[in-house]
């Protein structure tokens, strides 16, 4: 990007103290005259909130700012990020919790569209999806010869056949099963794929990394990027966003997912499995000491798995379930990782003996792929280290992920010295954010919060129902819940959204609704049938339709009348997922109440949102 980009800016500077006092007198200019003439309120804490990420910015600091629903905080960091960018020449990261907080950033009618029409700043902001949001064009081949063929199969294949840019919100109907036949997965090998560097998902990167205001992205892909860059540049590959001028998490509170699932190791099978089947097609090419030490491999790996799969600890409500790990599982651990360093070393005596051949491309790959398992195998059986883990089966993966990962992470962020903006309406619990400073390992991060705009007393009215009676059976409580949520959706003619602790309450509310003797009046619609931008639009767009979901707790915005009720069915407990196990441990073992310190702070923040 050229750095004549200053040239852009609303105002005019001298040096970077000048610029500061210069985009103060600009913000307030902005927030108390052009916005208001244009019909919007004015928000002392919303202007208060710009300031304090103005600051933040160019003094390079890092910034935990929390301000209540309605404050307008997007407009606040928007307007702040934007002249930093183009006063230092790169594009400002806007990482954010779901696809529907960056389509209300980056849509046609989004936050961004509309400050760039209204004070005619011309911005350009691009979307870096997370690759599943895009099409695998050899997956795609494959489903078009499968059988059988539904009509929702061949509408999906013949739109595969002729898209440009294989996103998926090109065809937002097809339900969230059927596109994870189509869609990039981290399982494919895309260093040995013959489209690459001409397939969808690496036009859309050559396509969001030209931005010259905002890439905006999701949590996942910021942290896929950050663990995975100096490795990427290590093997001459380019990294999956371009450098930066800084970084606003939107929805900070939810980076620890993200944060940690891309730094841990996802150990498959399938990965020794396609090695082996790979290497055998030139299997004349090769010694035969390599073909027999990854034999020893496949048949270690089958032995480690088998044992994963016995000792993991089904869970109704989950797709990740823990495992009770032992000494079988070390042991075999151990044996595997053994066979595999042997493999890498014999593979890297051939990319010796292939130098400057087609081979020694392909061979590289391999030691890349083996490193991944070798690597995790290496954290699981590190005494020393206590890492978290889970098994997929519905992947049929295997995560080890380290526990401590707040130094690394706050090393991470912190070593190019970047400002780092975190904001949100809920980052603090108890009154404190020490919590997620100690989490992301940001002692010294700065803070400022601010409360809601809006009049709670009197645009708000909330409803708590009696208690139901606990000697009833859970199947009749469901059901005394359910039918009295319905008899308020429908007194309210719908216009609802219903928002859900589990998949496990999700199948249950459909699978009630379809047993229901009398239709329900209103349309409901159902997470996971389609994808969430479509259903939020048609939400929005169908005045009187239920929206019904798990997902849909923090990022949604639907002004006017197509979202007159919420309707929080159970309070929003975290599900036994295995990194909040992992916490309530560390909690028992420094003698603290788990349920007070991991499970209660997790549910206020995520009921907060909802409400």
């Amino acid at each position: 990007m050229s750095m004549l980009r200053w040239l852009e800016l609303p105002f005019r500077y001298t040096t970077t103290t000048d610029f500061e006092r210069k985009l103060n007198n600009w913000l307030g200019e902005v927030f108390y005259e052009r916005l208001p003439a244009a019909g919007f309120e004015v928000r002392e804490e919303q202007i208060y909130t710009a300031y304090r990420i103005a600051q933040a910015l160019c003094q390079r600091q890092t910034l935990f700012a929390e301000a209540g629903s309605g404050t307008g905080k997007t407009f606040a960091y928007l307007l702040s990020s934007l002249c930093y960018a183009r006063m230092v020449g790169k594009a400002v990261i806007i990482s954010s919790a779901n696809a529907a907080l960056q389509e209300q950033l980056i849509g046609p009618q989004g936050d961004i569209a509309t400050l760039s029409r209204l004070l005619d700043l011309n911005i350009d902001a691009r979307l870096a999806k997370d690759p599943s949001n895009h099409l695998c064009q050899l997956k795609a081949e494959r489903l078009s010869y499968s059988l059988p063929r539904s009509l929702a199969k061949r509408r999906l294949a013949a739109w595969a056949e002729q898209t440009k840019l294989g996103d998926r919100r090109e065809i937002p109907d097809i339900s969230d099963e059927l596109w994870q036949q189509v869609a990039w997965d981290d399982t494919l090998y895309c260093d040995l794929c013959r489209r690459r560097g001409y397939c969808q998902v690496a036009n859309a990167r050559q396509h969001y990394t030209k931005a010259q205001d905002f890439i905006v992205c999701s949590h996942d892909v910021f942290f896929a990027h950050l663990w995975s860059r100096r490795a990427r540049l290590a093997e001459r590959q380019l990294p999956i966003l371009p450098d930066f001028a800084a970084v606003v998490f939107d929805e900070g509170h939810l980076v620890e997912q993200p944060a940690l699932q891309h730094l841990g190791h996802p150990l498959r099978q399938q990965t020794i499995d396609d090695v082996l089947q790979d290497i055998s097609i030139y299997r004349n090419h090769y010694r035969t000491v390599l073909l027999l030490c990854l034999e020893a491999c496949e048949t270690a790996a089958r032995h480690f798995f088998a044992a994963i799969e016995a000792y993991a600890i089904p869970h109704a409500e989950a797709t990740k379930w823990a495992v009770d790990l032992n000494e079988e599982i070390l042991d075999r651990a151990r044996s595997l990782a053994n066979w595999l360093e042997q493999a890498n070393d014999h593979i890297a005596i051939e990319t010796q003996l292939h130098r400057e051949t087609v081979l020694e491309f392909d061979l590289n790959a391999y030691i890349r792929r083996l490193d991944v398992l070798l690597e995790g195998l290496q954290l699981l059986t590190d005494t020393t280290q206590d890492p978290v883990v889970w098994w997929e089966p519905n992947t049929a993966t295997f995560w080890v992920l380290p526990r401590r990962f707040s130094n690394l992470l706050g090393q991470e962020l912190t070593s190019k010295r970047i400002p780092l903006i975190f904001t949100s309406a809920t980052l603090q619990a108890d009154g404190s954010f020490a919590g997620l400073k100690n989490m992301l390992g940001l002692p010294e991060a700065k803070q400022a919060c601010v409360g809601t705009s809006f009049d709670l007393a009197n645009q708000i009215k909330a409803y708590l129902p009696p208690l139901l009676d606990t000697d009833d059976d859970p199947e009749a409580q469901f059901t005394r819940k359910v039918e009295h949520c319905l008899k308020l959706i429908e007194a309210n003619a719908g216009k609802a959204l219903v928002l859900l602790r589990a998949q496990a309450e999700l199948k249950q509310w459909q699978a009630y609704i379809n047993a229901r003797p009398s239709p329900f009046p209103y349309r409901i619609l159902w997470e996971g049938e389609q994808n969430k931008s479509w259903l939020l639009e048609q939400f929005k767009q169908d005045a009187t339709s239920v929206l019904i979901g798990t997902e849909f707790w923090e990022g949604v915005d639907v002004p006017g009348e197509a979202l007159s009720l919420v309707v929080v069915f159970s309070l929003p407990y975290p599900w036994d997922d295995p990194l909040f196990h992992a916490k309530r441990r560390t909690a028992e073992q420094r003698g603290l109440d788990p349920y007070l310190t991991v499970d209660v702070p997790a549910m206020v923040i995520k009921l907060r949102q909802g409400y």
